[in-house]
């Protein structure tokens, strides 16, 4: 099978290592029970996959630092779990078919030239904006991410992959303190990020740096979201993915009425579109042009917010 490549082998033993480990054996589908749509499809797959080449990719992997041993498992080190986690979110934006529903909605014209991704992880958004056309003639790309491992094993990613037309930049951030002027970027995007944030303070340092007539994307998962996650987490006994969820969902209820953290958290916010609008209300110059669920399976319909900065 030669080096580590772009095939959907890698992407789905890496995956599967990312949630469940795979025993020594290399049995790729012990105790495995699929409950999303995403991981029944990944679980036909793994049927199809000879057990010699997951070996040779777990191989692969450990030559590469990314898998270490543990006990009777193989597991992923932290390097590994940033690779994981970002080749599972490019799989998965790709699958759901994300972009194309936000650029079928928010149509900006010319085709952006300058994007900044707020909360990037491993920046592999860019190569799908890339790719598949989004961006403009000669574009440039910029991630900022607070995640130095993510943020390496996404230059890694990018530079192993032909496909990428545009430029792709990626340095560590604060999405509250942006590191660049005003007026920089055409297009501001974020998914699952502002959810951590006090969301009008995000908003307002996202626009800060978004040009006249530019575009901002943001995307949250949804409190009715959590509270699946909630459930599902109850049903199997797992207490910290209770409260963790839970508190999703709290927080959620809590923006609904308008009360935020005015800082950053490690608790994320299960949102609600009212939560959302009661956040961005009297941002100066924001033009709301989109604030509902996206149809797309990724995040389980998660809400967006499409806006445009007019000109002040």
């Amino acid at each position: 099978m030669g080096s580590w490549t772009w095939d959907e082998m890698n992407l789905l033993a890496i995956r599967r290592l990312h949630y469940h480990g795979i025993h020594e054996t290399y049995d790729p589908l012990r105790g495995w029970d699929p409950q999303s749509e995403y991981e029944r499809y990944l679980y036909g797959k793994f049927q199809q996959i000879p057990v010699s080449d997951i070996a040779l990719v777990i191989t692969q992997l450990i030559q590469g630092g990314q898998v270490t041993k543990k006990g009777p498992f193989w597991t992923l080190t932290k390097q590994g779990a940033a690779l994981a986690y970002g080749l599972c979110e490019y799989d998965i934006q790709k699958l759901s078919g994300l972009w194309q529903e936000i650029f079928k909605l928010a149509k900006p014209r010319p085709r952006p030239r300058r994007v900044l991704d707020i909360g990037c992880g491993g920046g592999l958004t860019g190569l799908i904006l890339s790719q598949n056309g989004f961006l403009g003639p000669e574009a440039s790309y910029y991630g900022i991410d607070c995640d130095a491992a993510a943020l390496e094993a996404g230059r890694m990613l990018i530079s192993r992959n032909p496909g990428a037309t545009s430029a792709i930049s990626l340095s560590e951030g604060n999405a509250l303190g942006l590191p660049f002027p005003d007026h920089t970027f055409d297009f501001v995007l974020s998914k699952g990020v502002f959810c951590y944030l006090p969301m009008r303070k995000a908003v307002q340092e996202a626009f800060r740096v978004l040009m006249p007539q530019g575009y901002l994307v943001v995307i949250v998962p949804t409190m009715q979201y959590m509270l699946h996650k909630a459930v599902a987490a109850l049903k199997s006994f797992q207490p910290r993915p209770v409260i963790r969820y839970s508190t999703a969902v709290l927080l959620g209820l809590a923006s609904f009425f308008g009360i935020r953290n005015p800082r950053q958290s490690r608790f994320f916010v299960g949102e609600t579109i009212r939560g959302v609008q009661k956040q961005i209300e009297g941002i100066p110059n924001l033009k709301t042009l989109f604030l509902q669920r996206l149809s797309v399976p990724f995040l389980s319909r998660p809400i967006a917010l499409i806006a445009q900065k007019a000109m002040g």
